[in-house]
């Protein structure tokens, strides 16, 4: 324990050209990372030794991990886990992504509405053929006869404003039921007494 407490909140100068990784809990730069087991979710070494469970999936921590920065650790960038090689990394991607796929492919079964993973990848951004995604409110399919990627989106253009005096609208004035017009106030004579309207 003298150990972890050497290394406890110990500052680290950030070597040029190198990452530096910042602790979750207290948004500080790690120099030491505590790793928790069995969620491998990582914090710098103060964080991770003072809590009963992990922040971010909330499972119970049962083993900490001391890992210096030198030694390196190479974090997830979706599911925050800390793995100790790249090789490591690369088989925790390559899982996520067969989940990922699972999951598009029963859900495309489920509602059939789903394009297929190969017209997803096809285009992206920035490649010519990609388009933007139609905004929440637009029929889906596109809703125009050019497909739905136009600028668009196969909305209707509202209808032209009128110019001049005889079409012209008049600005839209709230009226509560329960209120009365307003009304100019009484006219005084000279006097102080009211005249005649």
């Amino acid at each position: 324990m003298a150990d972890a407490r050497r290394y406890a909140g110990q500052i680290d100068l950030r070597r040029r050209g190198h990452k530096t990784h910042i602790c979750a809990a207290c948004d500080f730069p790690i120099s030491v990372y505590g790793r928790c087991a069995p969620c491998l979710h990582a914090y710098c070494l103060t964080c991770a030794a003072s809590m009963a469970q992990c922040l971010i999936c909330h499972a119970r921590i049962t083993k900490l991990e001391r890992i210096p920065a030198e030694s390196g650790l190479f974090i997830s960038p979706l599911t925050l886990q800390g793995y100790r090689t790249e090789a490591d990394l690369a088989r925790h991607a390559q899982q996520l992504d067969q989940q990922l796929r699972q999951l598009m492919a029963a859900s495309a079964g489920a509602a059939g509405g789903m394009p297929p993973m190969h017209h997803l990848q096809a285009a992206a951004p920035g490649q010519p053929g990609w388009k933007p995604p139609p905004p929440p409110g637009a029929p889906p399919g596109g809703g125009g006869p050019g497909g739905g990627g136009g600028p668009g989106f196969g909305r209707q253009a509202p209808p032209p404003r009128q110019q001049g005096g005889v079409g012209r609208q008049q600005p839209f004035q709230a009226q509560v039921p329960h209120q009365q017009q307003a009304r100019p106030p009484p006219r005084h004579g000279a006097g102080g007494v009211m005249m005649p309207r």
